[in-house]
Formats: structure tokens, C-alpha cells, sequence
């Protein structure tokens, strides 16, 4: 399932590749959710979002919690998406490797924004009105801004 959710005129794309995501009773008022918290966010950074945001049952490594930014290829052509393709990883992640090479452009595309399915069904409340999945997006999404931006590297 893909949702592709505009904010400030730019479209991300998510795909809930978790069966329980898939599942929840809830998805509307969690995706309405998601587009409001992220419509806080200034334009300029909501823009230098490249990375498609792939929630799964287990991130490449079997990790089950959290979230993961997994860069694009850099000069010297590595690669975290790497981390995405195998067979192993593909039982983790439930996603076949041709299906992760399309979705970031092949080996020299853009990186990955990976949300377990935990995290994004996470509905604690972590203050200021907000869930804990809502935070764990954001998280994830300030190290596609940051890097893109290159608001970290900046002098």
C-alpha cells in the first residue's frame, strides 16, 4: 500500500509494506495525523525530502523498534540501500530487492527512511499533543534534511 501525502507542494511517499500497518483499523485518522505534524514542518526543509519512508515489520538487521536513515550512494559509491537488497534482508524487511531499487532509482538514487511497523503504530502519547510514531517520523525525516541541506556540515 502507498500513501503519497503533498505537503507545502511536495509529495512524499510512503509505503506500508507491514502487514499489521496494512491492517490497522486506523489508518485515516493516523494519516491525517502524520500530514498535520508534518505540515508544521518550514517548506524548505519539507522540499529537500528525497528518500521514500518504507514502514516494515524489521529493519534491514532484524532490528523490530525505531526507525532508520539510510543514505544515498556517496561518491566513492557506497551505499547503505545495500543494506535493503539480499535475500536475508528481504525476509526482514518483507521487501524484494527489484521492488527497493525502484522505489529509490536504482544504485545511484536516493537513500531509504525505514519505520518499523512498532514505531508506526506506536500511539503513546510523547507530549505537546503529539504521538510517539509522529516524532519517530520526524526523526528520521531531520537526517534526510539535515543531509540534503547540509545544515550539520554548514560553517
Amino acid at each position: 500500500m502507498e500513501w503519497l501525502i503533498t505537503i507545502h507542494g511536495h509529495t512524499l511517499h510512503f509505503y506500508l509494506d507491514s502487514a499489521s500497518v496494512r491492517g490497522s483499523s486506523d489508518l485515516d485518522t493516523r494519516r491525517r495525523r502524520v500530514e498535520a505534524c508534518l505540515n508544521l514542518l518550514p517548506p524548505e526543509h519539507i522540499r529537500v525530502i528525497r528518500e521514500p519512508i518504507i514502514v516494515v515489520n524489521r529493519l534491514p538487521g532484524h532490528r523490530e523498534r525505531g526507525g532508520g536513515w539510510f543514505p544515498p550512494a556517496s561518491a566513492s559509491g557506497n551505499s547503505t540501500v545495500f543494506a535493503w537488497l539480499g535475500e536475508r534482508n528481504a525476509r526482514n524487511t518483507n521487501v524484494q530487492a527489484g521492488e527497493i531499487l525502484a522505489r529509490v532509482g536504482g544504485l545511484a538514487g536516493t537513500g531509504i527512511i525505514g519505520i518499523t511497523a512498532h514505531s508506526f503504530l506506536l500511539d503513546a502519547d510523547w507530549g505537546n499533543g503529539h504521538k510517539a510514531y509522529e516524532y519517530t517520523i520526524l526523526h528520521e525525516l531531520a537526517h534526510s534534511v539535515d543531509y540534503h541541506a547540509n545544515l550539520s556540515r554548514q560553517k
